[in-house]
């Protein structure tokens, strides 16, 4: 996996592979279409609230780690 930098008026990231069972991926992009995000806005930011979950359970998130908002701010922007 390479680390490509890509840069956009909002902002600059990193891509981010992963691999789900299909029954997964479906509900998903059926999700995302619902929601009217477009893909990669929703992706970014299911992905970020996952991980934020996911370390505040685990006790590992430090509470400089603001990554999180700025995603949401963002996603308020569109």
């Amino acid at each position: 996996m390479s680390d490509e930098v890509i840069k956009t008026r909002t902002g600059t990231y990193g891509r981010v592979y992963v691999v789900v069972p299909m029954t997964v991926k479906e509900s998903m992009l059926s999700w995302m279409r619902k929601s009217g995000f477009k893909k990669s806005q929703f992706f970014r930011t299911a992905l970020m609230i996952g991980t934020v979950q996911l370390a505040e359970q685990l006790g590992i998130k430090e509470e400089s780690e603001n990554h999180f908002r700025l995603i949401l701010q963002q996603t308020d922007r569109r």
